[in-house]
């Protein structure tokens, strides 16, 4: 396990299938569908699967077209906690680019105006709980999310099913520029912040080779709920001793394109997330 902050708050987690990364042979994972099976389909809440997907908010659908940010605008990890900790001060909330060293980047804001600690733990513990393991994640994001491992997921971004390994044993807090016990000073409101990386491969050509992925999450409470602040990076992988390694594709039109793909999965994810954590907990089915 990695450095993380946390103040032991209600936070949302996707059901797992039960297996880990490598479990499954690329054959296995090629011969699986985003589609329910007949027993996911069996279950009553398998319904949420084929409700339309939450809107996207203004600033969100004007992120997504607006074009890529300038490359003096993105940052890397170690300059990610003094943004984060500092919402207030950061220039863009919500958009991608890549950054002169060839690192893709991406910034998603999620306001999760409404929710509550009991609307949060009574999603994460009963939600799709009738029905297969597999149907929490798939329900989540249909068509997109396949498999959500132990310690990785499948799912595609937009450029085609990947199948990636996520760890944060090595991730401290020192890898985004800040100590744990400066976070309750600098923001008060911080109940969380951890981070992932790891690598991926295409399921469809995974001779192709892995690409390497790092997210850091922030969540801070406000009057009005929530809000959850992601931040991605391509083509590095956080390293031991808070230091980080490049793995940069010299494509940079490609690493653009696959960040703008990114940001926006993680816009319609997160934002249908909150959707069915509403829902789920006025109708409790």
């Amino acid at each position: 396990m990695g450095d993380f902050y946390t103040l032991g708050r209600e936070m949302t987690h996707p059901r797992t299938s039960g297996l880990h990364f490598g479990d499954l042979s690329y054959d296995q994972l090629r011969a699986l569908s985003t589609e329910l099976t007949e027993e996911e389909r069996a279950a009553r809440s398998s319904d949420h699967y084929y409700e339309p997907m939450a809107e996207l908010s203004e600033e969100h659908r004007k992120a997504i077209v607006s074009g890529p940010m300038a490359p003096e605008a993105c940052y890397m990890p170690e300059q990610a906690g003094a943004h984060l900790l500092n919402p207030a001060g950061d220039t863009v909330e919500n958009g991608y680019g890549v950054l002169p060293n060839g690192v893709g980047y991406a910034a998603i804001l999620i306001r999760q105006t409404g929710v509550t600690e009991e609307m949060i733990r009574k999603y994460r513990d009963e939600f799709t709980w009738d029905g297969p393991r597999t149907l929490f994640y798939k329900t989540w994001y249909p068509g997109a999310h396949l498999v959500h491992y132990e310690n990785g997921v499948v799912e595609n971004f937009g450029w085609g099913m990947m199948n990636l390994e996520m760890e944060m044993a090595d991730f401290t807090l020192a890898h985004v520029g800040l100590k744990k016990e400066e976070i309750p000073r600098r923001d008060p409101r911080c109940i969380s912040l951890l981070g992932f990386y790891g690598r991926g491969w295409e399921v469809a050509c995974p001779e192709n080779g892995p690409v390497y992925t790092c997210m850091v999450q922030h969540t801070r409470e406000i009057p009005q709920g929530r809000e959850l602040r992601v931040r991605y990076w391509s083509g590095l992988t956080f390293a031991s001793g808070g230091t980080v390694e490049l793995h940069t594709d010299p494509d940079r039109l490609r690493t653009g394109m696959h960040m703008r793909m990114m940001m926006e999965h993680c816009m319609r994810e997160y934002s249908n997330e909150l959707r069915l954590m509403k829902q789920f907990w006025e109708t409790g089915v």
